[in-house]
């Protein structure tokens, strides 16, 4: 396992910070949790919020039965699972596989301080996969969202563990792993060797900044760097949907943004989101959506989530 190049002088500990939280769920309690029908998927273990965590180090060559999310909100730290290793600084979430040998700790120098949770059940595999290897970097929104999903799960836990507070852990902590699940859609994949954005990345911007254009496969695999069946096939890999689909929702939810915040007819709504016919906008959106534009736009109408498209 790599990490021979980390101080070893110091006195590591696992735990025991000035200021930390930590919740250790004992095991029977966990055992008693995973068996509701709620928590077979996802279950919320120990949770934990270590500051300026100075000498921390945990070593385990033979790994644990549990998944481990830790965040690094500041200093820097470094993760070794097996034989890969990565850094992790401000902004820079990770999961460790149930299993797998591992160890990580603070720098000396800049000692990071974390948010760390452990989580098991049938479907974190799933949430793997779809996170896949390596650290996530997260925006300063999701970085927020994602502390305040730690926080939730140490609040659950601040009483007791019942099957209540095992519930509202689970919530959060599966919330949190789909907010990592979409962050890394963005992210390079381990094999790339520059620096820049994924061509999934480059493609959804390229997009997202043309919704009024008239778009074509060709135009967007360019952007990608791609030949247009190696992107396609690649996208939809990532992202799980073909790019054009993903297209027409990117126009409709910017197209459901424009009728709740602004004035102007269904005709001007549809210009601005690349439908040169109003009918035809209409239609893709009430397919997409579910109600027709104009009765979107009424109020009462709240529609925060598109529902599956079935028209590109």
């Amino acid at each position: 396992m790599v990490g021979s190049r980390h101080d070893r002088s110091a006195a590591f500990k696992p735990e025991g910070f000035a200021g930390q939280t930590l919740h250790a769920v004992p095991s029977q309690a966990l055992g008693r949790a995973r068996t509701h029908p709620l928590l077979r998927g996802v279950c919320c273990g120990d949770v934990g919020y270590f500051p300026r965590a100075k000498h921390h180090r945990v070593t385990r060559p033979r790994g644990i039965d549990e998944d481990i999310l830790i965040l690094c909100v500041d200093g820097r730290g470094w993760v070794a699972i097996g034989q890969d290793e990565h850094e992790l600084e401000p902004g820079v979430a990770t999961v460790i596989p149930a299993g797998q040998p591992h160890a990580y700790g603070a720098r000396s120098d800049a000692p990071w301080s974390i948010y760390w949770a452990h989580g098991v059940g049938q479907d974190m595999p799933l949430y793997r996969e779809a996170i896949r290897s390596g650290p996530v970097r997260l925006d300063a929104a999701a970085q927020r969202k994602a502390i305040w999903l730690f926080l939730d799960m140490l609040r659950a836990y601040s009483d007791g563990y019942t099957l209540d507070t095992a519930l509202c852990g689970a919530h959060a902590l599966r919330h949190l792993l789909g907010l990592l699940a979409c962050a890394s859609q963005h992210r390079p994949r381990p094999t790339q060797r520059n620096s820049g954005a994924s061509p999934e990345a480059r493609a959804i911007r390229f997009m997202s900044d043309r919704l009024h254009h008239r778009l074509t496969l060709p135009q967007i695999a360019a952007v990608a760097r791609l030949s247009p069946s190696r992107f396609a096939h690649r996208f939809r890999d990532r992202t799980g949907f073909p790019p054009m689909l993903y297209l027409t929702r990117l126009r409709i939810q910017r197209a459901c943004d424009l009728l709740a915040t602004q004035q102007g007819t269904v005709g001007d709504v549809a210009s601005r989101v690349g439908y040169d016919d109003p009918a035809h906008f209409s239609r893709v959106f009430k397919r997409t959506v579910g109600v027709a534009p104009s009765t979107y736009r009424q109020p009462g109408n709240d529609q925060d989530e598109l529902r599956p498209a079935n028209e590109s």
